[in-house]
């Protein structure tokens, strides 16, 4: 076996079969993802601009290394099922290296774009499952999405394309779902499956709620390329500290005890991403000009005669998809996105994302600041009624306005739908007419606050809404509970709740929101503006009847 090396900047060199590389890694399918960025993050750390393609390469390494420490510590197994571990192998670590090839631009800002169609379930759901053709999948596959647990459209789209263009790697249905189960993170639910426990063990190594492969290289790439300082994360360690044990017959993943300090780091690095980058009102800034742009582009090209969407299976593959007098896209990926909003479709907002001297700013710039602001002055219930108003207004702007911004037009539009239901009040019952004006009436106090507000200070009538989600631990409790850590001198097993303080966080409101501004006056001279007094403004609003 020959192999070709691949050089990290964390892992030094990486070995590759040249077999793999040959058939999946030198493809137009798998180089496409040089092209899509692993992050949103330029905007505020300029080196950011790593990839999904070097992301899968360190998956794909991790992969490797944690599946060779799980193995070593099986110990007595049935031989039948030791001679199907090298297959077993095979296919985790295809999957550690595909797992993000049917990745949309701009990662995970664009894929929400793959449920387009209205299909319920979605179109791709239901591609997948005729794909595996394996009929326990298929019934995991509903369980799981029926009840909660939902794969993220670019996992679902990866097993589409790996399936589709690499299906030479794979034999028969049961390959197929494992391989796809390692993605999705769908475990096997039917105990009497032989093996189930130990397969299910490796799924989680990709594919878990709490510390994979996948999140491991991301936080430490990401670390890496931002130079955001964090807390360091010996990864070897952590791998060769990750076993699969008996617990009254069934099988598990722990930890042995040396690893513990680097599993506290993991959990608080990954939220301490989530909270300083990933919530930074530029970066949400960013995403909201990218999303605008896109729900735009997937307008236009759905206006084609072609069967196609911009965001779909075809525009994904080599042939691509054929739009007509519009063209083809083949290989989508963020340069695409970037060409047409330059060159094809464009308008104010699209503008902003390539002049950055036009952006709008945030009144406040953190969660912590806006806690400060308002939480302590309106209390719990009237925060709450605060921040409903303000998604509803920032979804009604997303509904109803090809540039979703806050001002005269935005006035001018709600006294156009009173009147219409104003008209119409004799055809509509009297409980739905009440809920049509009560919605508008208070969409249109908030509107005519701002405007005031924007007199007052002597600023622009020109507003953006931006929800976000409250910070709260990546790791849910009842996950970080299941962790268990060996103490073979002990010859103890314990739940780490026992063991460690680790970061943990309840569950409180899921959102607040940012409010972005255009630092002009009427004259076009800078601004700066009292930001306390507009938060008391919105807050006094509250009050009134």
């Amino acid at each position: 076996m020959s192999f070709k090396l691949f050089k990290d900047p964390i892992y030094g060199y990486v070995e590759i079969d040249s077999e793999i590389v040959r058939s999946i890694i030198d493809t137009a399918c798998f180089q496409r993802l040089r092209n899509i960025r692993q992050t949103s993050y330029a905007p505020l750390y300029p080196a950011s601009f790593h990839n999904r393609f070097i992301h899968s390469i360190g998956v794909y390494h991790l992969g490797r290394k944690v599946f060779d420490s799980v193995h070593n510590s099986l110990g007595s197994l049935e031989q039948t099922f030791l001679e199907e571990l090298d297959n077993i192998k095979r296919l985790f670590e295809l999957a550690c290296l595909l797992h993000d090839v049917g990745h949309a631009p701009f990662s995970h800002t664009g894929e929400r774009f793959f449920l387009a169609d209205a299909a319920n379930p979605p179109a791709i759901y239901a591609k997948l499952s005729a794909l595996v053709s394996d009929p326990d999948f298929s019934d995991d596959f509903d369980y799981y999405c029926n009840n909660g647990k939902v794969a993220a459209p670019h996992e679902i789209m990866s097993c589409i394309v790996a399936l589709e263009v690499f299906k030479d790697h794979f034999r028969e249905s049961s390959e197929r779902a494992f391989f796809s189960r390692c993605i999705t993170g769908f475990k096997y639910r039917n105990a009497e499956k032989a093996n189930s426990n130990i397969l299910n063990c490796f799924i989680e190594l990709l594919n878990s709620p709490i510390i994979d492969v996948d999140r491991l290289d991301y936080i430490i790439r990401d670390a890496k390329t931002t130079g955001f300082q964090s807390v360091s994360i010996d990864y070897e360690r952590l791998l060769e500290g990750i076993r699969i044990i008996d617990n009254n017959g069934s099988k598990y993943l722990a930890y042995h005890k040396s690893a513990l300090s680097v599993i506290e780091n993991v959990i608080y690095a990954h939220d301490t991403e989530r909270k300083w980058i990933q919530n930074h009102p530029v970066i949400l800034y960013e995403h909201f000009l990218l999303q605008h742009a896109m729900r735009n582009i997937d307008k236009y090209f759905a206006l084609s005669e072609s069967g196609s969407r911009f965001f779909s299976l075809d525009s994904l593959s080599r042939n691509g998809g054929n739009f007509g007098s519009k063209g083809k896209i083949s290989l989508l990926a963020d340069e695409d996105v970037l060409y047409i909003m330059k060159n094809v479709i464009s308008d104010d907002l699209m503008d902003e994302y390539f002049f950055r001297g036009s952006r709008r700013h945030p009144l406040w710039k953190s969660e912590a600041e806006y806690r400060a602001l308002f939480d302590n002055e309106l209390g719990k219930n009237k925060l709450d009624e605060f921040e409903i108003t303000f998604k509803e207004i920032e979804k009604y702007l997303i509904d109803y306005f090809s540039i979703p911004v806050i001002n005269e037009k935005v006035l001018e539009h709600i006294e156009r739908e009173e009147r219409k239901i104003i008209e119409k009040k004799s055809t509509i019952p009297d409980r739905d007419y009440k809920n049509l004006m009560d919605g508008m009436k208070k969409i249109e106090k908030w509107v005519d606050c701002l405007s005031r507000i924007a007199s007052e200070n002597d600023i622009l009538f020109d507003f953006v809404i931006i929800s976000a989600n409250k910070f709260k631990s990546g790791f849910l409790k009842q996950d970080l509970e299941k962790i268990r850590i060996v103490f073979p001198s002990l010859k103890l097993i314990s739940s780490i709740k026992d063991v460690s303080t680790i970061l943990t966080s309840e569950k409180t409101r899921d959102s607040f929101f940012y409010l972005f501004y255009r630092s002009k006056d009427h004259d076009g001279n800078d601004k700066e503006v009292p930001v306390k007094a507009i938060a008391e403004a919105l807050a006094g609003e509250l009050f009134m009847t």
